[in-house]
């Protein structure tokens, strides 16, 4: 029996082809797949939609927001160079003006220092001209002063007379107007020497008449000092003298303010022992 079902199924096998499937096989895979594809379509494909419209929309919308940032920075940038333009041109702009207004600083400082040098240039000339009419008048009076003691000593009497002091005065100060003051010192002693001699009394002209020494300057006396160039007082000297004439002044004397000095001493002590005599006391040696 086992035996005949085995031929049996045995000669089934070989009348059916198995490259062909079954009828039912079919059928059933059919509806497999219709079950598989509702089920992928219904379920699995809306939600790879979903996620693909998702990313799309992620994506475009990042592509959005980079062209928005990128538009952003472009402004951003545009409007920094801008900036920057304006900057350079402010700076160039505050360059020029500062060299403007150096050249105008340097051309005012200019300005006032040449006004500066002029009013100093003129202060100075005045005060040279003030000083060298306060020297002349002193000069005059001194001239005046020595001509008249002078005068005096060689005529052995005072020149009190007013006519005749003013004659002798009158004809030094006329040599002072047309020469120089110190040259005229020189000239109007030997004059007014002159004068005094030919208004003298006879027997007077052989007396040694004293007179201003063209060489003073080079004149040196013991315990003297040269008088400044600028005419001030030694400190400690105080008697005034003159080559010239070899008197002294003592302060308080009637000449004293008036005298313009050659040399002074210290003391009277030292002008006498110089070979000075005093102003207005030296008498005349022999009648």
């Amino acid at each position: 029996m086992k035996s005949l079902l085995i031929l049996a199924s045995t000669g089934e096998e070989e009348a059916h082809n198995p490259l062909i499937p079954e009828p039912i096989e079919i059928v059933l895979a059919l509806v497999v797949f219709a079950i598989l594809f509702f089920a992928i379509r219904k379920f699995v494909v809306p939600n790879f939609e979903k996620t693909f419209a998702e990313r799309t929309q992620a994506i475009e919308g990042g592509i959005e927001a980079a062209a928005s940032k990128q538009a952003e920075a472009d402004a951003k940038l545009a409007e920094l160079e801008k900036q920057l333009a304006d900057a350079r041109h402010e700076a160039a702009r505050i360059r020029e003006e500062a060299r403007e207004q150096g050249a105008q600083i340097v051309a005012e400082m200019r300005e006032s220092a040449q006004a500066e040098s002029t009013r100093i240039l003129d202060h100075g000339k005045a005060q040279i001209e003030a000083e060298r009419q306060q020297a002349v008048t002193s000069l005059r009076a001194e001239v005046g002063s020595l001509a008249t003691g002078l005068a005096g000593r060689i005529v052995g009497e005072s020149l009190e007379d007013d006519d005749r002091q003013a004659r002798v005065i009158e004809r030094f100060l006329a040599e002072l107007e047309t020469a120089d003051p110190v040259a005229a010192v020189s000239k109007a002693a030997p004059a007014a020497t002159s004068a005094a001699t030919s208004a003298a009394p006879a027997g007077f002209a052989d007396v040694e008449q004293p007179l201003l020494s063209d060489d003073a300057e080079e004149r040196s006396f013991a315990g003297a000092v040269k008088a400044p160039a600028d005419g001030s007082q030694p400190e400690g000297y105080v008697v005034k003298a003159n080559a010239g004439s070899k008197l002294y002044h003592l302060p308080g004397g009637r000449w004293y303010d008036g005298t313009v000095a050659e040399y002074w001493f210290r003391t009277e002590e030292e002008a006498i022992a110089a070979g000075f005599s005093k102003a207005g006391t030296r008498k005349k040696d022999d009648n």
